[in-house]
């Protein structure tokens, strides 16, 4: 259909870019930046970027265009059996794009609240409003299921439905909405950077983000947060990007345009944290500043945004609305992505109409997201973050180069880079050095590390949740194409033969 192809080279890039640049680069990116060292973070985070995930990035668009297949297809051609791979990068997004949903859900409900929250700021104090969401709307704090919150679940359920109609359009409308995606985030992103930068002590606060800690390198975890950040942001291991390559045009000339992707990905991560420091030093909320993008946009953007116009309170809480709507696009355009990686692999494999293949899909994904919108919704996001964008993410990137390295062809797959590429092009030995050795040996080391993590780390989250939404939902992810593999076999079995009446 003419809606699953790019128009050109230039909607490829723009929708790409917005792909990457998801709630990771605004929310959790200033916050690790934050816990490990500012400047160190920053230069292992753009290293891994530009060494590890653009060779990656070239290679996933690259194979999707030379096959014209999504994920799971693509990898079955580079290897038999290659489709379980596949099965479980696009099962595993639309793990991640389940849980997305229900933050759109609380996002809408924060843009919401945020105007009320700015008029009474003055009977309020810092911690009220920072407790207000998880206090007041999602209830949170047991350990178990006891409610779930009208707000966000309402929200949820028109979250779905922009969903459904967006990716009803396929690769254009992708494209399409992309302009809106990338341009007011970063536009809000700008104003709240430069009212920062107007407060007494903007100067330092960039001088915290910006002068490394050297000795912060000595910290495995700066390298297992750093390296992750960036194959997740720059959509690779998940099955994104084999189906924009799918979709890509022909004369595409894909090292350049993944330095674009790249670059402008890096950017908007590193816009997203001088606003942050620039308003927590300014706003003295230094404290409030996590790792955790959930407890940024939930916890200190509200206390920050309340008193960003001290004296015109109604003006606060309409650039807050304007801002959680800014945010909303951003993990919109994310969740889309995500979910039409899935969903074109299914239609595919089974021959179905979009409608179709959108229904089977959306139906269970928005019932199981109502779970996030729930008194335990926080602890259910923490859990399917960790597995999905961490394990998952890793081991997914360990089978992918074992894969590539089976295929063998780095010579050819580099040659696909570099077509259409006038002057600047991908050095062939510096290509495969980086996936026949680098990216696996970094993955190896990232997955070793995180086991190591988890058995030694104290055990912080409820048993039955581990078991449900993180064990539980992997095992599905990486059992996704012998499942899928199950309708089939039933509907290739040949009839019984009815016995003729006489």
């Amino acid at each position: 259909m003419k809606s699953d192809n790019f128009k050109n080279g230039k909607s490829f890039v723009r929708a790409s870019i917005a792909a990457s640049v998801g709630l990771g680069n605004v929310l959790r990116f200033p916050g690790l930046c934050a816990k490990f060292g500012g400047g160190a973070f920053l230069l292992v985070y753009g290293a891994a970027t530009f060494i590890l995930g653009v060779p990656l990035l070239c290679t996933e668009i690259v194979l999707g265009r030379k096959y014209r297949s999504l994920a799971p297809k693509t990898f079955e051609n580079l290897r038999k059996g290659g489709n379980l791979l596949g099965w479980a990068a696009v099962s595993n997004s639309l793990t991640v794009a389940i849980f997305y949903a229900a933050i759109i859900g609380w996002i809408l409900s924060m843009a919401v609240g945020i105007i009320p929250l700015a008029l009474s700021q003055n009977t309020l104090s810092s911690a009220q409003i920072a407790g207000w969401f998880f206090n007041n709307v999602l209830k949170s704090g047991e350990s178990y299921l006891k409610s779930f919150s009208p707000m966000p679940l309402l929200f949820t359920v028109i979250g779905w439905v922009i969903i459904y109609f967006c990716v009803k359009g396929g690769a254009s409308a992708l494209s399409k909405i992309s302009k809106y995606t990338l341009l007011i985030p970063i536009i809000t992103l700008s104003v709240i950077a430069v009212r920062g930068l107007l407060y007494k002590n903007g100067i330092q606060a960039l001088a915290a983000l910006f002068t490394p800690d050297f000795s912060a390198l000595l910290n495995v975890e700066l390298w297992v947060a750093a390296l992750g950040q960036a194959f997740f942001s720059l959509s690779v291991l998940v099955g994104v990007m084999p189906a924009y390559g799918c979709y890509a045009p022909q004369n595409l000339p894909v090292f350049s345009s993944a330095l674009t992707i790249a670059i402008a990905d890096f950017a908007v991560a590193t816009l997203a944290a001088i606003a942050l420091f620039t308003t927590a030093y300014g706003a003295g909320l230094t404290d409030l500043i996590q790792p955790s993008g959930i407890a940024t946009a939930f916890c200190l953007y509200p206390v920050a945004i309340v008193s960003i116009f001290p004296n015109y309170p109604v003006i606060s809480g309409v650039f807050g609305g304007i801002f959680y709507l800014s945010l909303l696009l951003i993990a919109l355009q994310s969740t889309l992505s995500l979910a039409q990686a899935f969903i074109g692999a299914l239609q595919d494999k089974f021959n179905l109409s979009r409608k179709r293949a959108q229904l089977f899909t959306f139906i269970p994904a928005a019932i199981i997201s109502f779970f996030f919108c729930s008194n335990v919704g926080v602890l259910l996001v923490e859990i399917c973050d960790t597995f999905a964008n961490g394990y998952n993410l890793l081991l997914l990137g360990v089978l992918e180069c074992f894969t590539l390295i089976s295929y063998g062809n780095f010579g050819g797959i580099c040659n696909g880079i570099n077509k259409n590429c006038a002057h600047l092009k991908m050095p062939k030995k510096a290509f495969t050095f980086s996936l026949k050795y680098l990216c696996p040996a970094v993955l190896i080391f990232l997955s070793a590390a995180c086991i190591v993590n988890a058995v030694t780390r104290p055990n912080v989250y409820p048993l039955w949740a581990q078991l449900v939404f993180g064990v539980g939902a992997s095992v599905l992810v990486f059992l996704s194409g012998v499942l899928l593999n199950v309708p089939k076999r039933v509907i290739a079995v040949r009839p019984l033969k009815r016995k003729k009446v006489r």
